[in-house]
């Protein structure tokens, strides 16, 4: 064999080793996937809706991205995180992690997601690729399976989310009928609480409560202790008082002679 030869065929099965790596990696994105992720981005950076801001999402299951324009068209995205949806914890391993870091994502603690903004340079098709990469690498979701979704919600600084248990946690949405459940706020950082008085509703808790001092310095209610309560009858029953004995009385030496004497005087004044 020529050397030539003998250098194409060893490059061409480099090209096939390499390939099939990428494709148990899950790295081979289906032609369908990307061209509705490019729709979606393109809607939300060049459409322009007064006081609303667009967002698109790309997910498979519980793992997805949501992005929306900044002024600049920019696109600012963030990727699920475990601290709202806890269930993702274990599908973000450690290696996982790490792809999401070589990927150029980086964790966000004002929610738990991984955030990563695209310049207004970068083409639409490369930023839908790292996206589903994203997916893919991150949280292994399967490419062929994903929806997307435009959604445009009330410009707000701090928009609405889907809460704690709720499908797609962490998710910006400003529907009326998610508004009991959802997290208002800049932050988060634990779960929801249940209100003292047992209402039964959410009660989420402020996401700095953990570490400031105004809630760490609040008295902590004693707990209740049981007591032994009996009740016989409604109506109060006094017991009789003791009656004191009687001491009897000593007779005065005076008193009897007394006596005597009117008994004798009345006989002898009879008798006159």
């Amino acid at each position: 064999m020529k050397p030539a030869a003998a250098l194409n065929a060893a490059t061409l099965c480099i090209f096939i080793v390499l390939g099939l790596s990428l494709a148990d990696k899950g790295w081979a994105q289906p032609s369908s996937t990307t061209p509705r992720v490019i729709e979606a981005l393109d809607n939300i950076r060049n459409v322009t809706r007064p006081r609303q801001d667009g967002y698109a999402t790309i997910w498979e299951g519980q793992a997805f991205v949501q992005c929306h324009a900044l002024s600049d068209q920019s696109l600012s995205c963030e990727a699920a995180g475990a601290t709202m949806q806890p269930a993702l914890a274990q599908i973000l391993t450690p290696d996982r992690k790490q792809r999401l870091t070589a990927l150029g994502w980086r964790l966000d603690p004002s929610f738990g997601a991984y955030t990563q903004t695209f310049s207004p340079t970068l083409g639409l098709d490369q930023a839908a690729d790292r996206i589903l990469s994203a997916l893919n690498q991150g949280y292994g979701a399967d490419l062929t399976r994903i929806d997307v979704q435009t959604r445009w919600v009330g410009h707000q600084t701090c928009p609405p989310r889907h809460g704690p248990g709720q499908t797609l946690a962490g998710l910006v949405d400003d529907d009326p009928v998610m508004a009991a459940t959802s997290v208002h706020g800049c932050t988060y950082s634990g779960p929801a609480l249940q209100p003292a008085n047992g209402s039964g509703g959410i009660n989420l808790m402020p996401s700095n409560q953990g570490t400031n001092p105004y809630f760490a310095g609040l008295p902590v209610a004693p707990e209740p202790v049981a007591t032994e309560v009996v009740v016989n009858d409604p109506v109060a029953v006094r017991e009789p008082r003791r009656r004191r004995a009687r001491r009897p009385r000593a007779s005065s030496g005076r008193r009897e002679s007394t006596s005597k004497r009117s008994r004798s005087g009345g006989h002898s004044s009879h008798h006159k």
